[in-house]
């Protein structure tokens, strides 16, 4: 089923292309850099394509600490806030999983690309409103130099808007008073439905 083929993809890309990365990973330098950080990036895919459902309290977690140990390999102080509540124990979907852990990486990397960038905090939270549960991310850096509102359309924003928008989701960018920048976004986790034990578990 379609289960089966998404392991069959993820064994083939850890297999292939996450060998070639892990080879990559022992150069010297920014490109050995590049591509331990590329090489995290797959593994979240992998493990997305493999899994059909796993806790957000898991997910956040394991997520945490992958954005925690890249951060701290270049010297920039790392905040995690969750706001879960009763749903962090609830299931999430892998492609809902995969969207998240995909843009919180984007924005990590786009970040660090700024050498003025000493700080990064996220803040993640769920709100359950009749029913409906809505995903609320927030990112904030000290590096940003420019208007977001000036910036010309780059691969990594054009990609966090591509992935949101999927989600039929929104997203901005706003310059922070104090300097820094500020990623807002929203979506609906229109892939859960209420269970008969009050929590939300993914659709088919």
């Amino acid at each position: 089923g379609a289960l089966q083929e998404r392991k069959r993809i993820a064994a083939d890309l850890h297999d292939d292309i996450g060998g070639k990365l892990l080879h990559l990973s022992n150069t010297p330098g920014a490109d050995g850099q590049y591509a331990r950080n590329t090489l995290e990036d797959l593994r979240t895919i992998t493990r997305g394509l493999s899994a059909q459902t796993r806790s957000l309290g898991d997910l956040l977690a394991d997520l945490q600490y992958q954005l925690a140990q890249r951060a701290d390999r270049h010297g920039i102080t790392f905040d995690w806030v969750t706001h879960m509540g009763a749903a962090e124990t609830h299931a999430i979907s892998s492609r809902q999983g995969t969207v998240l852990a995909s843009i919180c990486s984007e924005l990590l990397r786009n970040a660090m690309q700024h050498p003025q960038t000493t700080a990064m905090q996220f803040d993640v939270g769920i709100v359950l409103t009749q029913g409906q549960a809505t995903l609320q991310l927030r990112a904030s850096n000290d590096g940003g130099l420019t208007d977001p509102d000036k910036w010309a359309p780059g691969l990594g924003t054009t990609s966090i808007r591509r992935r949101v928008h999927d989600l039929q989701g929104q997203c901005s960018w706003s310059a922070q008073a104090g300097g820094g920048v500020v990623f807002r976004a929203q979506w609906s986790l229109n892939e859960w439905l209420h269970s008969e034990t009050g929590g939300f578990v993914p659709t088919p």
